[in-house]
């Protein structure tokens, strides 16, 4: 289903009521800035969902608790502050999200959840630093995307455990210090700080 370009500012808790068997769904370039909580409940068959370029400032905690079998989520051009690790936490399918250009500041837990993670985009927001730890449930990532932020340093085990990673940007950071062993497990890297996004 696509409404995407449209004038559409809410969705509704019974919009998609009847729509159990939705497996693709797109309601890009609107003016959401609610979504129901219960929005995409009957929806559970949903494999790709896009929500970007809209209005969005938050993403409420049961957003996508039914959703399980989701593996694309586009949030990219909204306005969230935070995505917690709990409006996620069900979507174990996940492969690719991307919630770039956004104001995203703090990375934490939000992605832990989303172990089947192949694509992770977080360029333009305002990411200051990157815990070690961030990205230590990914094991399948191989692209991501971090470049237009205000990243000062890399840390030595930010990337340990993403052995299959082959594409990652880092560019337009504030980056004056990578540590010589950041990239020691990353055997698989062939595009470094490349700014043509590709999956």
């Amino acid at each position: 289903m696509d409404l995407s370009g449209n004038r559409i500012t809410t969705l509704h808790s019974q919009t998609f009521y009847y729509n159990t068997g939705l497996v693709r769904l797109s309601v890009a370039q609107n003016s959401i800035t609610d979504i129901q909580p219960s929005t995409f409940q009957y929806s559970t068959r949903l494999r790709r969902l896009d929500l970007s370029d809209n209005k969005l400032t938050s993403i409420h905690l049961e957003t996508f608790s039914h959703n399980r079998e989701l593996e694309w989520l586009d949030l990219e051009r909204n306005n969230t502050t935070d995505i917690q690790s709990s409006a996620v936490r069900n979507i174990s399918a996940l492969q690719h999200f991307d919630v770039a250009h956004n104001i995203n500041c703090v990375l934490s837990d939000t992605f832990q959840h989303s172990v089947e993670l192949q694509l992770l985009d977080l360029q333009s927001n305002r990411i200051t630093d990157i815990d070690p730890s961030t990205f230590r449930h990914h094991p399948k990532l191989i692209a991501l995307y971090i470049s237009n932020n205000a990243i000062r340093c890399i840390k030595q085990d930010t990337f340990i455990h993403n052995r299959k990673l082959e594409r990652i940007n880092l560019a337009n950071n504030s980056i004056s210090d990578i540590h010589m062993l950041t990239f020691r497990n990353n055997a698989k890297l062939v595009l470094l700080d490349n700014s043509e996004k590709q999956y």
